[in-house]
């Protein structure tokens, strides 16, 4: 066997294990980034759903309060004017459009 060098020496096959476990560590690698990407975009949406809500709270709560203003209760013993109840109402259907129409992104 003098002169022959042989197919496989020590150093060669160590090479082939460590590029053999260096590309399962990238595939699982992958794998793993794959599963935490769409953990995030199932977290995102539950976020985004819950702002839906709270903005709708906030509507609803914003169209109450317009409301209150909007109807003629008596206030210090005085009604109001048909000019404050037509001013009350003004102000109360801009907050109502404004907190209800669509958000530009």
């Amino acid at each position: 066997m003098r002169g022959k060098h042989p197919a496989l020496t020590a150093l060669n096959a160590r090479k082939q294990l460590l590029v053999a476990e260096s590309e399962l560590n990238r595939a699982e690698f992958g794998r793993d980034w794959n599963r935490l990407r769409e953990g995030t975009n199932e977290l995102a949406q539950e976020v985004r759903s819950i702002g839906s809500l709270a903005s709708v709270g906030a509507a609803l709560f914003a169209s109450g309060s317009a409301l209150r203003r909007l109807l003629p209760f008596k206030r210090n013993g005085h009604s109001s004017s048909w000019m404050g109840t037509l001013i009350n109402g003004a102000r109360a259907g801009i907050s109502i459009w404004l907190a209800l129409r669509p958000r530009v992104r």
